[in-house]
């Protein structure tokens, strides 16, 4: 089933690009099909938009670059799973009036991995019931056994000659 979220996006006046606002976009666990947002007339290339997920930008598709615009409406595609928070809108405005942004995302359900009813090979997993039988593969007598024979000779006195 689609669901259509929508957030405001209220740029100070004076934000500066080096240091824009970010709004986070909480959604769900689901799969993004695509978004809009709108640039309403107004902006005159005053301000710029991105968005990122997980702090890599998605949108527009250069890392760094802002969306500057004025009366539009701009669409993207995304279509790839996305989770409930990491969705930011990232945006500055350098104009002496505040500025908003409008944006929409339409999300599906995440589609769902069937399990495999025909497989025919079974996994068999064994778990020792002895714990005092399993061996730290890093511990002093893993590590000295894994040694050749010859590797101590020389290295460990011999006490019986003392």
């Amino acid at each position: 089933m689609d669901r259509l979220y929508y957030l405001d996006c209220l740029v100070p006046a004076g934000t500066t690009q080096a240091a824009p606002a970010q709004f986070p976009f909480p959604l769900e666990d689901a799969t993004l099909k695509h978004g809009a947002i709108t640039v309403p007339d107004g902006h005159n290339g005053l301000t710029g938009v991105k968005i990122t997920w997980s702090r890599q930008q998605i949108w527009p598709w250069a890392n760094n670059k802002f969306l500057v615009a004025n009366n539009r409406v701009i669409p993207f595609e995304f279509g790839d799973y996305i989770t409930v928070s990491g969705l930011v809108v990232v945006a500055y405005n350098t104009d002496i009036f505040d500025h908003t942004f409008y944006v929409e995302m339409l999300i599906t359900d995440a589609k769902q991995v069937a399990p495999n009813v025909n497989a025919t090979t079974e996994t068999v997993s064994v778990v020792p019931t002895d714990v005092s039988t399993v061996i730290d593969p890093l511990g002093p007598d893993a590590l000295i056994a894994s040694l050749p024979a010859d590797a101590l000779s020389g290295i460990v006195p011999d006490l019986s000659v003392i």
